[in-house]
């Protein structure tokens, strides 16, 4: 088996690329958003629309922060999904939200 270097990823734009790539690869329908700046959690829909990928980064691969960041992040998807938040529209019909 290959030796995995993960820290041979330079960059949040590169960590992206390379989830959503394989999130496209397993499901040659999904959207790809690849937008920068604020997306309200959504980097990739699935194809049927039932789940949502959200890649993050963080260079110094501190567990601890990775953890601190994903418990934010999940308050903050909460929030957009509740009925009359700017962004609940595009929640609808998401199932499964997944943080990479």
């Amino acid at each position: 088996m290959a030796e995995r270097r993960w820290g041979a990823i330079p960059s949040g734009a590169t960590f992206e690329a390379l989830a959503t790539a394989l999130v496209a690869f397993d499901d040659p329908g999904a959207t790809l958003f690849g937008r920068d700046g604020k997306d309200g959690g959504q980097d990739v829909r699935s194809s049927d629309g039932n789940r949502v990928f959200q890649a993050k980064f963080h260079q110094n691969g501190s567990a601890a922060s990775a953890i601190r960041d994903a418990k934010a992040e999940a308050k903050r998807v909460a929030k957009y999904r509740k009925a009359g938040h700017e962004r609940a529209d595009q929640w609808n019909n998401v199932q499964h939200w997944r943080l990479v």
